[in-house]
């Protein structure tokens, strides 16, 4: 198959396939389920594993596993209600009887014999008498369903497990192989298994050794593509040029003027971040701390440089009551630059902080305590503010 006719098949309708229709397609959709490509990659969420088999007197209790035994009983029939039976079947083994139950399905007395040996898969119960909440039955010989491991998948009110295990083996025909994407040496270099084994391998393993070398193989090419997407990223972004301030050392001045002293983690920070300044390309730095560790004094500390380079700073946090607490105050004025209160440095969610020397900017940011005396800008109205109302930016700041 030609990589062309590959992809047009990895982008086709679901409706392609044997056995869904429009309703069905719509069903699938629900799950976000649209296309062939989509079928491929919706690994199961769990597995049952229906290879082990147990007699009836060692079967666990409250657990999900295979009984091979003899029917022993015709099938009792008990109307529930109108629509609803439990059908009822004694099966034995050398070391005892259970008793067999299930409600309407297409387990009926027409297509299981007395004498008759079955394998029968169901959550066991031993409350008075052994009990089996049956969820497959088969002819021994004839396993479909049982002595292998079944796929679960997260599905929607209307489609079934066997929808998309059906939908699933169709998709995999119908694509028959699914093309490499990782070059070979790397491959041989980490012992990784090819594409096409990975992905049948994750819908239908023959083992839960298979099913985790195929999630190793998987996980790697994510992992693999991130990385490489990052690299790319991070050679781009020192490609570009940005805003360079002339002087970092006013840094010195805001410290020295804290009525505490920085850790020396603190400090560290604050110098790689001015370091970052003098590059000439947008920085990409993590600030990482426990709770109340001081990271935002850090934040302050740049917000600072930046604000007397005559550039804006913004800093970010998830809800407006959070940021309500950096809400200005009619004391806060009362402060002489710098002079100011480690409460007002250490509050560690703020929705927006914009600094700038010199005029007022003509938007409406947030100004807190701190950069309004730092900047000389004048505290805002925090009841007319756009940004904690609406929760999100001015658009002066995305342009």
């Amino acid at each position: 198959m030609d990589f062309n006719k590959y992809v047009s098949i990895l982008n086709s309708d679901l409706c392609v396939l044997k056995g869904v229709g429009t309703k069905k397609s719509a069903l699938f959709s629900k799950i976000g389920i649209n296309t062939i490509a989509d079928l491929i990659y919706y690994f199961p969420r769990t597995y049952e594993d229906r290879t082990v088999f147990y007699n009836v007197s060692s079967a666990p209790d409250d657990v999900f596993c295979c009984i091979k035994a003899k029917a022993i009983s015709r099938i009792l029939e008990k109307k529930i209600k109108k629509n609803i039976s439990l059908y009822i079947l004694k099966a034995e083994d050398d070391t005892g009887v259970i008793s067999v139950k299930w409600f309407s399905s297409p387990y009926n007395r027409l297509n299981i014999s007395v004498g008759h040996e079955y394998i029968f898969y169901g959550k066991i119960s031993n409350d008075k008498n052994k009990e089996m909440d049956m969820r497959v039955i088969e002819p021994i010989g004839e396993q479909k369903n049982t002595g292998c491991i079944v796929p679960v998948y997260s599905t929607t009110s209307g489609l079934t497990q066997n929808d998309i295990r059906k939908a699933v083996k169709n998709a995999l025909f119908l694509v028959n192989e699914i093309f490499e994407t990782m070059p070979k040496n790397i491959l041989h270099r980490n012992k990784l298994v090819d594409k096409n084994t990975a992905i049948k391998t994750m819908h239908n393993p023959d083992s839960f050794e298979a099913y985790k070398i195929a999630r190793r193989r998987l996980a790697y090419e994510e992992l693999f593509i991130l990385v490489l997407a990052l690299a790319k990223i991070r050679k781009n972004t020192k490609t570009q040029t940005c805003i360079i301030p002339r002087n970092v050392n006013c840094a010195f001045d805001f410290t020295k003027s804290l009525p505490f002293e920085l850790t020396d983690g603190q400090k560290k920070a604050v110098n790689d971040i001015c370091a970052d300044f003098a590059k000439g390309h947008p920085m990409s730095r993590l600030l990482q701390g426990d709770g109340g560790s001081g990271k935002t004094v850090v934040a302050a500390v740049a917000a600072y440089v930046m604000a007397k380079n005559k550039y804006q700073t913004a800093i970010m946090a998830p809800t407006s009551q959070l940021s309500a607490r950096m809400v200005p105050t009619p004391e806060a004025t009362d402060f002489p630059p710098l002079k100011l209160r480690k409460q007002d440095l250490l509050c560690p969610m703020i929705t927006a902080i914009l600094a700038r020397t010199g005029a007022r900017p003509n938007f409406t940011p947030v100004v807190t305590n701190i950069f309004a005396k730092i900047t000389g800008v004048a505290p805002f109205n925090a009841s007319s503010n756009s940004v904690i109302k609406n929760h999100f930016l001015p658009k002066t700041l995305l342009t």
